[in-house]
């Protein structure tokens, strides 16, 4: 998942992704990537190394909520 790489961590809107129990804390990270919004989920492995789950367009409402905040 090279291109999670390039998602925009300066503007990125960030939470802890809680919508079921993944056995792990998982978090979303919101931002610009392409002049798109993206939704990356991850979790952070032992010593801050990220682990990409999924990275995807952002749905309606994501980008509500990115609107919202910034």
């Amino acid at each position: 998942m090279k291109r999670a790489e390039d998602l925009d961590e300066d503007t990125a809107l960030f939470a802890v992704d809680d919508s079921q129990d993944y056995g792990e804390v998982r978090y979303k990270a919101t931002g610009w990537l392409d002049a798109m919004l993206y939704s990356l989920i991850f979790t952070m492995e032992p010593e801050e190394i990220i682990r990409a789950i999924s990275l995807r367009k952002s749905t309606a409402q994501e980008q509500r909520d990115y609107a919202e905040e910034y």
